[in-house]
């Protein structure tokens, strides 16, 4: 499955071409992705009953184990603690001390858009200094702005549409 691991390279990390950008499509006002994780290829646990991989057309693999390409599934499922203190200690520059770079054929600096707060640091994360350990109606509290713009666009289309079909309504029945 592995052909080969090469080590000592400079500069380390970039940033993978197939990662995630930000800001995120659902809500654009809360910064995505929150960090990167190393590698590419990434050798995850895997639900065991879904298929990991097709061998011909009818020869299903399944594993314990698979191995995916979306490094932003790096910090999807963690509690907010746990979250914050990878965030708050992540490294945004590489192995040569500077700023981590997009792996793209341009290789230019990365943002946050991009990267996050950075690669995760898993022995800094042991000791944050600082967590913000926030709870669901935190997270209730920062969408209400995004909610209730949509809540009144989507009253504004319904009353659009409402008026729209009452004239056509008018219209038909004078003419009617």
């Amino acid at each position: 499955m592995f052909g080969q691991t090469f080590t000592g390279l400079k500069p380390a990390p970039t940033v993978s071409v197939s990662s995630a950008r930000g800001p995120s499509s659902s809500f654009p006002s809360i910064l995505k992705p929150d960090i990167m994780a190393p590698g590419s290829l990434v050798l995850a646990s895997w639900i065991p009953d879904l298929r990991a991989a097709q061998t011909g057309r009818s020869k299903f693999v399944y594993n314990d184990f698979n191995m995916l390409y979306e490094i932003s599934t790096a910090c999807s499922h963690t509690c907010a603690a746990i979250r914050s203190a990878l965030v708050t200690t992540a490294n945004p520059l590489d192995n040569t001390l500077n700023p981590i770079r997009n792996g793209d054929e341009d290789y230019q600096f990365a943002s946050p858009l991009d990267m996050g707060a950075g690669q995760i640091d898993p022995n800094r994360a042991l000791v944050p200094g600082l967590v913000y350990d926030a709870n669901p109606q935190d997270y209730v509290n920062g969408m209400a702005p995004y909610v209730s713009r949509v809540a009144n666009e989507v009253r504004f289309r319904k009353e659009a549409r409402e008026a729209i079909l009452h004239h056509d309504y008018e219209l038909q029945r004078k003419q009617g």
